[in-house]
Formats: structure tokens, sequence, C-alpha cells
């Protein structure tokens, strides 16, 4: 088992690797829901500055789009919050508005928003 710097353990799931358990358990129980597994929005395209250097575009990679009750949702398996996390849900919000994003911390929160919606 690897662990990286917030303590989530990388699993392997049907020759899929996730970043944590949490995010591995996510993907078990939406199942047949998911329809794409780590969708990109891009916040910014590329560029090139005044001198001339690429600087890469910026995306947010969620975990999963899934097609719940008619309907794509975005989830994000987040058991911690960064700094940069919470910059780019910003950017995604400004930029997505009508995109239906949600991060859970848990399955059962995961669970419980499915329930609600």
């Amino acid at each position: 088992m690897i662990k990286h710097k917030y303590n989530a353990t990388k699993t392997k799931i049907g020759g899929i690797t996730f970043d944590s358990k949490l995010e591995a358990n996510c993907f078990k129980f939406l199942g047949d829901k998911i329809v794409e597994l780590q969708p990109s929005f891009e916040l910014q395209p590329k560029f090139r500055d005044m001198q001339g250097n690429n600087i890469r575009a910026i995306k947010y990679i969620a975990d999963f789009m899934i097609l719940h009750n008619r309907k794509i949702i975005v989830i994000d398996a987040k058991g911690f919050p960064t700094d940069v996390y919470k910059m780019k849900a910003k950017m995604l919000a400004f930029h997505h508005p009508f995109l239906e994003f949600y991060a859970v911390k848990s399955v059962k929160q995961l669970k419980e928003l499915l329930e609600t919606l």
C-alpha cells in the first residue's frame, strides 16, 4: 500500500488505481451510475506569456461524472480539502455555473446526497 502526504492509501479495483480508499469505495457504491471517471474541466486555457513562455492550462479533474435521476452530476471524493482544491472548486463554480458538483467526505455522505437529489 502506498500512502501520500494526506495519509490517503492508493487502492486498486479491477485494474483501476484510485488515489484513496474513499475514492475506491465511492466507485464501488456508484457502480453503473458512473458515466465517466476523472472528468476534466478547463478553468483557464493554455497561453503564451509576454516572454514567449508556454503557460499550461489550469484544469479541474473530478473523480466521477454520474447519471442520477436523469441528471448529470459531478462528484469528488475529498477526505481533506486542500487550499488548491478550494481555489479550483471556486473557479469551477464560476466557469461552469450550471454544473451540479458535490464533494463528499464519506460513502455515507454520498448515499445521503443521492437520496436528496
